[in-house]
């Protein structure tokens, strides 16, 4: 018999639920805010969105995919053994397919949108299809599995599920669902919550390497397209310490990924500011003269 102990903690269960329906709100009320303050146009938040979900998450998908097969299981064990090297080729792979993805969305998609506010749009676009598809539905789906669980019993539960099952999934044994469950039931509600900063990095770090793209394609400003890239492999590796085994605390590792967002994000809006200051670029063609003399602040 399963011990009533090791069913999901009452308050962090709700902690689960709380924090998807905080991250799925989340970039959805900043881009409504952003929206209604800066009348913004709704094309660089639908590229933002695009960029996500056909590069960076299917792009980094195939090119794994790829490397798995030419590395063979080789590579995996070397992989397996060393979790630091793991991380970096983890960062790598997502830094390329990252910024190449916002590079063609700017250059390309929606390379009628030069304002300023666009990258902004873009940014929680991207950062928003993140955040919602990778942690918002995952953290709602667990909060619903363990009410569910605390509702009925995980042996009636595993039922449910085995008869539910028309053969065509393979079913987990009651022992390694025991097991899932056990590992939900280690976090604390703080840690779960916690994962809102983590979100909020994320928009943050998308806000930040778009401002560098956009400042690359259409500002007359080419390095930049290379500090968008440096930029989204340091995010992505410091979001590999947990993973790697490097911060062992899953708090501290939420931290360090929102520290992370708004580090590059006050990096990038300083470098900018420093650069000069720069005027929306309506058309193609406005004069270097024209963007001196008419000073405006990136956002």
């Amino acid at each position: 018999m399963f011990l009533l102990d090791t069913v999901i903690k009452t308050d962090l269960a709700s902690a689960f639920s709380m924090t998807g329906y905080i991250l799925l709100i989340l970039p959805i009320a900043a881009f409504a805010i952003f929206k209604f303050r800066s009348k913004c146009k709704l094309m660089p938040l639908f590229g933002g969105i695009i960029s996500y979900l056909v590069f960076t998450r299917m792009g980094s998908q195939i090119l794994f995919f790829i490397l798995n097969a030419l590395g063979g299981q080789g590579l995996s064990d070397f992989l397996t053994s060393h979790m630091l090297f793991n991380g970096f080729l983890y960062a790598l792979c997502y830094s390329v397919v990252t910024a190449l993805g916002i590079f063609v969305c700017l250059k390309f998609v929606i390379k009628e949108c030069r304002q300023q506010s666009t990258a902004m749009a873009f940014g929680l676009g991207f950062g928003g299809a993140w955040v919602i598809s990778e942690t918002a539905f995952n953290f709602i789906l667990e909060g619903t599995l363990a009410k569910q669980l605390n509702s009925i019993g995980l042996e009636k539960y595993y039922e449910s599920m085995v008869a539910g099952n028309d053969g065509t999934t393979q079913m987990v044994s009651f022992e390694d669902f025991s097991s899932q469950v056990q590992a939900l039931n280690s976090y604390t509600a703080i840690e779960v919550f916690s994962s809102v900063l983590a979100g909020a990095g994320i928009l943050l770090f998308s806000v930040a390497i778009t401002s560098f793209m956009l400042t690359s394609i259409h500002y007359e400003m080419p390095n930049n397209k290379y500090v968008a890239f440096g930029s989204a492999f340091i995010y992505y590796f410091v979001s590999t310490l947990y993973t790697s085994g490097i911060v062992s605390s899953t708090l501290l590792a939420q931290i360090l990924e929102f520290v992370a967002g708004a580090v590059i994000l006050a990096v990038s809006m300083r470098f900018l500011a420093k650069t000069q200051d720069l005027p929306d670029l309506e058309i193609e063609g406005a004069s270097h003269y024209n963007r001196k003399n008419n000073p405006k602040k990136m956002f």
